[in-house]
């Protein structure tokens, strides 16, 4: 519908979820055993253009072997042309990878990055 002329999109989604012998499960769909959360701040050096840039960070009980999920937020104040990612990749380490997009050299600011990691039965 529109509303002062412009398009509004409201989506509304209902789910079902239960906690079953210390996992949650939602939608009838894989177990989640475990949400992990931490935060780093950390001063990339600069990255080229079309180039990436990583580092590893401590991050205690994450295990490799497991069915993981990871999320990365970036800084706020993050320049344009920069993606990132984080996965585990070893017990108790995560990686952060930052990719510049562009074509310039960019020099990212020191940031609070956020990973979010979900493990999975």
């Amino acid at each position: 519908h529109k509303v002062n002329g412009q398009l509004q999109v409201t989506q509304t989604a209902t789910f079902d979820s239960h906690v079953q012998a210390n996992s949650l499960i939602v939608n009838g769909g894989s177990r989640i055993n475990d949400i992990q959360f931490s935060s780093y701040t950390i001063d990339f050096p600069s990255i080229a253009g079309n180039a990436n840039a990583s580092v590893t960070q401590t991050f205690t009980g994450v295990l490799v072997a497991n069915n993981n999920f990871s999320s990365l937020e970036l800084p706020l104040a993050i320049d344009d042309g920069i993606v990132g990612s984080a996965h585990v990749s070893a017990d108790n380490v995560v990686k952060i990878d930052l990719h510049n997009t562009t074509s310039q050299t960019i020099d990212p600011a020191s940031g609070i990055y956020k990973v979010l990691v979900m493990t999975f039965a």
